[in-house]
């Protein structure tokens, strides 16, 4: 999408570890495209989860305990200093430097 378009694009939700390394090669291709995971991703593996149970119910789905292994691994290898992709630090500061160059635009030069 983001290469057709030119667009950037904003993956929310990543739960599948195997989804970060093309989410990593489409940036490293030049391609503007930032992802975020969330707590529930990163904590809760489906086989502890009793048959049944919806309060653990979600889109995507839990995945499995070695799923939580990989993407805490790809999390740890990113630098503080760099963008990473399984971080919602990352869409917030996009978010806020959008609406910071929108205010501008608006004539207001209110910060975000």
């Amino acid at each position: 999408m983001a290469s057709r378009s030119g667009a950037g694009i904003h993956i929310a939700h990543v739960s599948d570890a195997d989804s970060v390394q093309m989410i990593h090669d489409a940036r490293m291709a030049g391609k503007r495209i930032t992802a975020e995971t969330c707590t529930h991703y990163l904590s809760f593996a489906a086989e502890e989860i009793e048959d049944g149970n919806t309060l653990y119910k979600c889109a995507p789905p839990i995945r499995e305990g070695e799923n939580i292994d990989r993407l805490w691994k790809v999390r740890a290898r990113r630098p503080r200093t760099r963008k990473r992709e399984l971080s919602s630090e990352v869409f917030f500061s996009s978010l806020r430097e959008s609406r910071s160059r929108e205010r501008a635009r608006e004539g207001t030069g209110a910060a975000g």
